[in-house]
């Protein structure tokens, strides 16, 4: 996957570039297969997880480019990509950050991502436009947006140079949410161009589950409310996690007789009661 990822950037890319990728404490540690086909890609290879947030920052120390293109290796360039992202942030200085249309590539042509709306202040969701819909061409514009999504999102160095690196204390989800709020209290815009897209290796007839994906969803969940909301809307989230998102995820999850993702839910929780942890939490 990683190796159709680096052939389409050469395949569809014009601009100047370098490839950094980012080896997560992997098990596969693919930096010698990687560079038989391609020796000019640069393979960092890191001696723990870092999380998604802790080995983005590695790129970002590593890069030298102007505009730094965060991209998940399960995607596909086409021609064009990069040049309209690095267009929509030359337009304007208050643009910080801008994301592609991200469509599915099985089955191909559906949407997963064409902006998004803002978090609502009590439940502290948010939905994305053009979930799931074919694409006919109704979401082709740029205009601002309320998050980036974390799979293609494109920011200019000096921008990082004033904001800072992404938050690692998520270690896996809401991450790229926390960076894109950071990123408006100072000011600056997300844009979303539907004019540039990539393709997303991740199915969306599967819906990919696990106790682990429990535990950091409901425990970044609450960090991210702690971290953004103002008193008033921590106070009314508080409530409605108590009394009714929380114990209706454990009934759920009780029903499915998924105990293991009852144990993660408690935990997650645990986590805020016993105090935030060292951003250098291990995987588990």
């Amino acid at each position: 996957m990683t190796m159709d990822f680096i052939s389409s950037i050469y395949t569809t890319a014009t601009e100047n570039f370098e490839i950094i990728i980012i080896d997560n404490h992997s098990k596969e540690r693919p930096a010698a297969v990687i560079h038989a086909d391609f020796p000019e890609v640069k393979v960092i290879e890191l001696d723990q997880n870092l999380g998604f947030a802790g080995g983005n920052n590695v790129g970002i120390e590593a890069a030298r480019g102007e505009y730094l293109f965060f991209v998940n290796n399960d995607t596909l360039f086409t021609v064009g990509l990069m040049d309209q992202l690095i267009s929509t942030l030359k337009a304007d200085e208050t643009i910080g950050m801008v994301c592609p249309k991200i469509k599915f590539d099985q089955p191909r042509g559906l949407i997963q991502y064409a902006g998004s709306t803002d978090m609502s202040p009590w439940t502290a969701r948010n939905s994305t436009f053009g979930a799931k819909e074919e694409d006919e061409g109704q979401f082709n514009f740029a205009q601002e947006t309320a998050f980036p999504h974390g799979a293609a999102m494109m920011v200019p160095r000096h921008v990082i140079n004033k904001i800072g690196p992404m938050p690692e204390l998520y270690f896996l989800y809401y991450e790229e949410l926390d960076w894109g709020a950071m990123f408006k209290k100072q000011g600056y815009r997300i844009f979303y161009n539907g004019m540039a897209e990539i393709f997303h290796r991740e199915s969306s007839s599967v819906g990919k589950n696990s106790p682990f994906k429990t535990y950091y969803m409901n425990r970044n969940r609450i960090l991210f409310v702690k971290r953004n909301f103002t008193k008033v809307q921590r106070t009314a989230f508080g409530l409605y996690f108590s009394l009714f998102a929380f114990p209706k995820g454990l009934l759920q999850h009780a029903l499915k007789k998924e105990w293991q993702h009852c144990r993660s839910l408690i935990e997650a929780v645990q986590w805020h009661l016993k105090g935030m942890k060292s951003k250098s939490e291990k995987f588990q």
